[in-house]
């Protein structure tokens, strides 16, 4: 096993549906979460120490990008949540992906997912303000790669 590893943000991939452009305009430092809504796993004891672990089979997750103010991908992300208030038919397969350094890659992945709500609108008069968007998922499987 080597001890020298390569990350490049550049080639953190996020994909929603059938998006006409890729999502561009990503934010300084962390500008891409996915995790699941519920632990996988609980435990109850009992008066006598006896313990019970409980699985959770809610797989339901979220993935959130923060985007610059300025990028246009806040745009069209715009366009398909106002569409889905309007029409409620903007649900979409969406995945991340790690493609820097060796394999396995983290990765995500959902059938279905959906923008949460458009994010607040707010303003700073020195410095460019960021677009949290989040998207909540059916089922999303994810696997931590080593990268």
């Amino acid at each position: 096993m080597s001890d020298f590893h390569n990350y490049d943000p550049g080639k953190v991939i996020f994909n929603f549906g059938l998006l006409p452009m890729p999502i561009s305009g990503y934010a300084e430092g962390t500008f891409i979460k996915v995790r699941r809504k519920e632990d996988g796993w609980k435990s109850k004891g009992g008066a006598d120490g006896e313990t019970t672990r409980i699985q959770n089979r809610n797989r339901q997750g979220e993935i959130e990008i923060v985007l610059k103010q300025g990028s246009q991908s806040n745009a069209m992300l715009s366009v398909i949540a106002n569409l889905d208030e309007q029409l409620g038919n903007q649900v979409a397969p969406a995945s991340v992906m790690d493609m820097s350094g060796q394999d396995p890659k983290t990765a995500a992945a959902t059938l279905h997912a959906w923008l949460r709500k458009i994010p607040d609108g707010t303003f700073a008069g020195e410095d460019e303000e960021t677009r949290t968007w989040i998207f909540d998922t059916g089922s999303l499987d994810i696997f931590i790669g080593g990268n």
